[in-house]
C-alpha cells in the first residue's frame, strides 16, 4: 500500500507541475495577496482586512479546485479506470488526491500572516481552527464535485462558480446584508463571522454550522464512494472472467 501511494503522489506532482490549468489557481492568491499588499500599502490595521480578502481567494483556488480539475480530467480520459483496476484501492486514490490540498491548508495557515504582518497571536487557536475547517470542507465539496461530475467541462463550470462564492464571500457579506444573512448558514459562515470580528465566541452557530456541512458532505462522499468501489470491482471480476475464459 505505501509504495503505490507513493507512485500516486509522485504522479499528483507531475501533474501538478506540468498542467498550468492547475498550477495557476495554486500560485494566484499569493499573486493577488503581494499585488494588494504593494498598491494597498497596508499598515497593521489592514492587514486582517487584507487576509480575509485573499485568504478565502486560497481557500477556493489553490486548495478547492485543483482537487476536482484532476479527478475529472482523469475520469474523462479513463486514467481513473486503469488506476483502479491495475490495482490501486479507492482508500490510496482519495488519499493522494487530497495530500497536497492538506499539505497547502497548512503552508496558508503559515504564510498569510506572515506576508500580511497580521497578528493572529491573540485568537491563534480560533484562527487556526476555523481557517483549516473551512479548507476542508472546501475539499471536501471539489472532491464529491469531481467524483460525480460526468465530464471535465461540467466539473470546471461547477468548480467555478463555487471558488467565486468562496473566493468573493467575505466581500459580498460585508456590503450586502441579506448575502451575508444567506452565507451564515454555510460553510463560509465561521469564516465570515472571523474576520469581521477575531474576538468572536470560537463555539457559536456558526462554528456548528460548518461542522454540520463536513459530517453532511462526508457522508455524501462514503455513499458515492462505497458505490464508487462495488462498480470497478464488478468490472474488475468481469474483467478476469474474460481473460480467463480467452485462456
Amino acid at each position: 500500500m505505501y509504495n503505490r501511494f507513493l507512485a500516486l503522489l509522485w504522479l499528483r506532482t507531475q501533474v501538478i507541475m506540468t498542467n498550468k490549468n492547475i498550477l495557476l489557481p495554486v500560485l494566484m492568491p499569493y499573486f493577488m495577496l503581494l499585488l494588494f499588499k504593494f498598491v494597498m500599502k497596508t499598515d497593521d490595521t489592514k492587514a486582517m482586512d487584507l487576509m480575509g480578502i485573499c485568504f478565502s481567494m486560497a481557500i477556493g483556488m489553490s486548495v478547492g479546485s485543483p482537487i476536482s480539475a484532476m479527478i475529472s480530467e482523469e475520469k474523462e480520459k479513463n486514467n481513473l479506470s486503469t488506476l483502479l483496476l491495475t490495482g490501486v484501492r479507492p482508500s490510496e486514490y482519495v488519499l493522494s488526491i487530497l495530500f497536497y490540498p492538506v499539505v497547502i491548508s497548512f503552508v496558508n495557515l503559515v504564510l498569510f500572516p506572515a506576508i500580511t504582518q497580521a497578528d493572529v497571536s491573540e485568537y491563534i487557536l480560533s484562527y487556526s481552527f476555523i481557517m483549516l475547517l473551512t479548507s476542508l470542507a472546501s475539499i471536501l465539496i471539489n472532491l464529491l464535485l469531481g467524483a460525480t461530475s460526468q465530464s471535465q467541462s461540467k466539473s470546471q463550470v461547477t468548480s467555478m462558480l463555487i471558488t467565486m462564492v468562496v473566493s468573493m464571500g467575505l466581500s459580498l457579506s460585508l456590503m450586502n446584508e441579506t448575502v451575508g444573512q444567506i452565507l451564515k448558514y454555510s460553510f463560509l459562515g465561521a469564516y465570515i463571522e472571523f474576520f469581521k470580528n477575531p474576538h468572536f465566541e470560537l463555539w457559536s452557530q456558526e462554528i456548528y454550522y460548518l461542522l454540520g456541512w463536513i459530517v453532511l458532505i462526508s457522508l455524501a462522499l462514503i455513499l458515492y464512494l462505497g458505490n464508487w468501489r462495488k462498480y470497478f470491482e464488478n468490472r474488475l471480476l468481469g474483467l478476469k472472467e474474460k481473460f480467463q475464459y480467452s485462456l
